[in-house]
């Protein structure tokens, strides 16, 4: 779905924005985005390298596959140069690390969505019309789990899973190119702080796991992504 959105996006604001010469003001925005490189400041891997089976973004199928593994639609209404947004997100990775760098206890499965409600601020450049500038920060649930993995050299190692209904905040600074009127490329890094640890079930886990006593789901994540975003009225 994300996949034929993006392409009608293309196809669309392509075809607009050379029958409409005359700049407009819109006040609506949809933005596809996806994000290569997720940090989580723990020893999973910082870009996403295509590991994961399923579904995949066939419009980036040049790049290899990758670029799947993170990825968002966001659908916002400015007022002005301020703007709230709604953006959903999704995440997902299988990894596959060396062991020897990260001994006998690691991070194996994290899957997660995330829903945002986000303001942000337009600071346009006053010299350049083809940049424009955004910060922005807001509100994030987040849901999904992650699964730790002990022993990896056995038959059937033990596994833990936790499960993350999670709310938090996010700093949000994006770069738009202005393509068109209408159409736009644009650059984001966006980062998450979870401040509630909501499931009771996983926060009882973690503070009695013999397996992994000092382990807690990490609370802090770095996203760097690029997207297209299209103008309209309602």
């Amino acid at each position: 779905m994300l996949n034929s959105l993006i392409k009608n996006l293309l196809i669309l604001s392509c075809t607009l924005g050379v029958f409409n010469l005359n700049a407009q003001d819109y006040s609506w925005k949809v933005d596809v985005k996806v994000n290569p490189v997720n940090v989580f400041f723990d020893q999973t891997p910082i870009y996403d390298a295509g590991f994961r089976t399923g579904f995949k973004l066939r419009s980036m199928n040049f790049f290899n596959d990758r670029f799947k593994e993170s990825k968002a639609i966001a659908i916002s209404k400015s007022f002005g140069k301020s703007s709230i947004q709604f953006c959903y997100a999704t995440y997902g990775n299988t990894y596959y690390p060396n062991l020897e760098e990260v001994g006998d206890r690691f991070t194996f499965v994290r899957s997660f969505r995330d829903f945002n409600l986000n303001y942000f601020r337009n600071y346009a450049s006053t010299n350049n019309e083809l940049f424009s500038f955004s910060w922005g920060a807001g509100l994030t649930y987040r849901h999904g789990r992650e699964m730790r993995i002990y022993g990896a050299g056995g038959q059937e190692p033990p596994t833990n899973n936790y499960q993350l209904r999670d709310l938090g905040v996010n700093v949000i600074h994006q770069i738009d190119y202005n393509v068109s009127d209408r159409f736009k490329l644009f650059t984001q890094c966006n980062i998450f702080s979870t401040v509630y640890h909501g499931h009771s079930a996983s926060k009882e886990l973690f503070d009695n796991s013999t397996l992994d006593p000092n382990y807690r789901p990490q609370r802090f994540n770095f996203s760097l992504g690029f997207g297209v975003s299209y103008n309209f009225n309602l």
